[in-house]
């Protein structure tokens, strides 16, 4: 969408970025970088939210005032549309960008009656096609790097150019733009286009295609991840378009992402690019956004589980178990044991067997190794970063923080090492997701209970749940026996589909009378799973109910055998729906015995730490301290469960 960046220009660059099959070049002739085909997005989430919209308001409201502002200025591009002000006449502005009522922001374009209404362009003043809007956060929200998204309906028509993009405040020129989709013409109702422009006639772009249907059939998710040496650009989860820092230096050019930038929504008609609207244009046409958000990396808190996985279907692997100082980190052939089992830490290191994966040097070629975790040493620090991707497999790079380079598999031998990040297809790696949520319950202050996943669902408690410093664990939430925190909204897992669940418990003492349950989650009568301590058995269980009615029979529990302590426990319990068994994890050993599940129905309430439910009322209240709460939506292996137990 840059100004005075003609259509015809934007199809030369495309020819100049765009290789066969997918796959992205950047530069053109002889020095250019081809990088691996591309497919689904990267690994877990290190993002944290900071900026967001989600439409919610009455139908007929204007956007928020102190988050858009509605553009005022000229448009470019021989664009046929003049942008509605904020206090023009007529009820112009709602008119044109208003709430609908069910949580979206509505763009409308409405063709032009008025023979006098002139469009400001910048090449020529002509009669209006169309009156429509184009927001901005300019001036009350900016952000240099970090994920910008918005969910988005585009409309269908001949002459409809609607986009998502951002510009640099400073320069104002420097330019991403995340979204553009130019309606039907020439086959283009199935694609969307991305872009990076510079202020020295830097122009570098792709293209996405839909496999079927077409762009405003229905809402999709477009996204740019903002890194400090590249940007990648994805869409619904897709990672097409992945722009590197030193490759646009090589080029000569300066790159363009210094500054903060700010977010643009609008809704263009006609230009040298889509071409005027015609008869068939519907009007008045809608471009819907249901959200937009906006994330910083965290410093960079992944916190997952599992292997990680090369381009050649190979693992990450420590050469020997429980590996002393300086134990070789190589690629070998993927086996599912303890020494290809990761942990991808809140702390930003990477662990197997208690060690962390380590460069201590910084030049190019340096090797991987494993030695002991020392806190807060850069040399074991590293961040997962969104890349380019290979096949149907996810694909990230694994940036070292202490060199500024990524992890990376050698042109010879097995032994890992790092190398100046790149589109290298050694540099690709499969990375497990991290939790759906994770409740880390260390907020200290308050009533809300933070969700540090992406999903954002933080927990609200009420006011028997306390914060209490804790000799091993720091602040822990402090459960008095009758009270919970729920999420707020529901379900978190689909209990009728594999998931995971995981909590550090501590009672007062035992034995205790009664169930206490940690962790459920609420159907209408009944908890769908209750992770808890059984005083019956004075044993931890993991258990279903056979049915959401009241006074169910025929439940099924597995139970540990360890006696219960007064000590912090681990507790993990396992469904898996490929077997139906419910599996419960003690301290991250598997304890009593797996139990199949008869009727694996499906709870479609809230999330709830403390209690559990029977009968449709709250029971089994938690009388002591929980910590580390944290939900996957699939079946984690023994070996996986091992290592969140063993990482504290």
């Amino acid at each position: 969408m840059i100004r005075g960046f003609t259509g015809r220009l934007i199809r030369a660059v495309v020819a100049v970025c765009m290789g066969v099959s997918g796959a992205v070049l950047v530069g053109s002739g002889a020095g250019a970088v081809v990088t691996w085909t591309e497919s689904r997005s990267s690994g877990p989430s290190t993002w944290e939210l900071t900026w967001s919209d989600e439409f919610a308001g009455t139908a007929g409201t204007l956007p928020n005032s102190s988050k858009w502002r509605f553009y005022e200025g000229g448009v470019g591009n021989n664009e046929l549309e003049r942008y509605v002000k904020l206090n023009d006449p007529d009820n112009a502005a709602q008119k044109h960008a208003s709430l609908d009522g069910n949580g979206h922001l509505v763009i409308t374009a409405y063709e032009n009656t008025d023979p006098n209404l002139r469009c400001p362009n910048q090449e020529s003043a002509t009669v209006c096609a169309a009156t429509s809007a184009r927001l901005d956060t300019y001036q009350k929200f900016s952000q240099q790097a970090g994920r910008f998204e918005a969910n988005i309906k585009v409309p269908a028509g001949k002459g409809l150019w609607p986009a998502f993009w951002g510009k640099g405040t400073g320069t104002l020129v420097n330019e991403m733009d995340i979204m553009e989709q130019i309606g039907n013409a020439n086959g283009e109702a199935g694609k969307a286009h991305s872009a990076l422009h510079g202020t020295d006639d830097l122009h570098l772009t792709s293209t996405y295609t839909l496999a079927s249907g077409n762009f405003s059939d229905a809402y999709h998710l477009f996204a740019a991840d903002w890194y400090p040496d590249h940007i990648n650009y994805s869409i619904d989860g897709v990672s097409y378009h992945t722009i590197y820092r030193a490759q646009v230096e090589s080029l000569g050019k300066q790159w363009p992402l210094v500054e903060d930038f700010y977010l643009i929504l609008n809704l263009a008609v006609g230009g040298d690019w889509p071409g005027p609207p015609d008869e068939t244009t519907p009007f008045p046409a809608q471009m819907y956004i249901d959200y937009v958000r906006v994330y910083q990396q965290t410093a960079p808190k992944v916190n997952a589980v599992g292997a990680i996985t090369n381009h050649n279907d190979k693992c990450v692997d420590v050469a020997q178990s429980n590996p002393p100082d300086g134990t070789v980190i190589q690629q070998y052939t993927c086996n599912g044991t303890q020494p290809q089992t990761w942990t991808l830490a809140t702390d930003g290191t990477i662990r197997a067997f208690g060690s962390c994966l380590t460069v201590p040097a910084t030049a190019p070629g340096s090797k991987a190794e494993a030695r002991a975790c020392v806190p807060n040493d850069l040399t074991q620090q590293w961040r997962v970063e969104m890349g380019a991707q290979s096949g149907s497999v996810k694909m990230a790079q694994l940036y070292h923080s202490a060199s500024g380079k990524c992890l990376q598999v050698p042109a010879t031998g097995a032994q890992l090492e790092i190398q100046p990040c790149g589109p290298a297809l050694g540099q690709a790696w499969s990375v497990p997701a991290g939790p759906t949520n994770h409740w880390r319950l260390t907020d200290g202050t308050g009533t809300t209970a933070k969700d540090f996943s992406r999903n954002a669902n933080h927990a609200a408690c009420a006011s028997g749940v306390t914060w209490t410093p804790d000799a091993v664990r720091g602040t822990v939430a402090e459960f008095s026996g009758a009270q919970s925190c729920a999420t707020g909204t529901g379900p978190v897992v689909n209990t009728g589909q594999s998931f995971t669940v995981s909590a550090r418990v501590k009672l007062p003492g035992v034995p205790l009378t009664g169930n206490k349950t940690a962790v459920s989650q609420d159907g209408a009568q009944q908890s769908g799973f209750y992770l808890q301590y059984s005083g019956s058995l004075n044993a931890w269980g993991f258990n279903r109910m056979s049915a959401d009615i009241a006074n169910p029979t025929n439940n099924t529990g597995t139970y540990g055998t360890t006696t219960p302590t007064a000590a912090w426990t681990h507790l993990t319990g396992v469904y898996n729906a490929a077997d139906t068994t419910l599996r419960l994890y003690v301290n991250g050993t598997a304890e009593g015995t797996p139990v199949a599940v008869a009727n694996p129905w499906s709870a479609t309430g809230p999330l709830v730490l403390g209690r559990g439910k029977w009968n449709g009322n709250p029971a089994d209240f938690f009388p002591g301290l929980i910590s580390d709460v944290q939900v996957w939506n699939r079946a984690l292996n023994a070996q996986e469960v091992k290592s969140v137990a063993l990482y504290q």
